[in-house]
């Protein structure tokens, strides 16, 4: 092979080996800039909700459940409540999740080793108690 034909050939190498380095280099930005965004997205997230109100399959049927904010089993059909809406909502029988149960057992047992603030055991009224429910 003569020189002038090699040579030719090791700049066509270096075109092609620039433009690889060049498309890996946008690659790399474009990852670190979805990289930011994920990141910028989990700093400006909005803190969970306390409660959450799980509506039924009609648009007009009542709610099925309440559900405590960060419960594994509230559905897409959930919007989050105030707490005074979701003891309203208990008190009109819908049924607490299990996990909204366990939290209320828990604080229960707290309030039971006397870390209860307001004293009012007997009534399941304690202050440790997120929805006050009598279980």
């Amino acid at each position: 092979m003569n020189d002038p034909a090699r040579l030719t050939l090791l700049r066509f190498l270096e075109r092609v080996q620039l433009r690889d380095l060049d498309r890996t280099r946008r690659w790399i930005a474009d990852e670190e800039r979805r990289e930011a965004e994920r990141r910028r997205g989990i700093e400006e997230r909005p803190p969970a909700p306390d409660w959450l109100l799980e509506q039924g399959l009609n648009r007009g049927s009542p709610p099925v459940y309440v559900h405590v904010g960060d419960c594994w089993n509230a559905g897409k059909r959930s919007k989050d409540v105030e707490q005074e809406q979701a003891q309203h909502a208990l008190a009109e029988g819908v049924k607490a999740s299990r996990r909204a149960r366990t939290v209320g057992r828990t604080a229960r047992r707290a309030c039971s080793t006397r870390s209860c603030l307001t004293n009012d055991h007997r009534a399941g009224m304690c202050v440790l108690d997120p929805i006050a429910l009598p279980f």
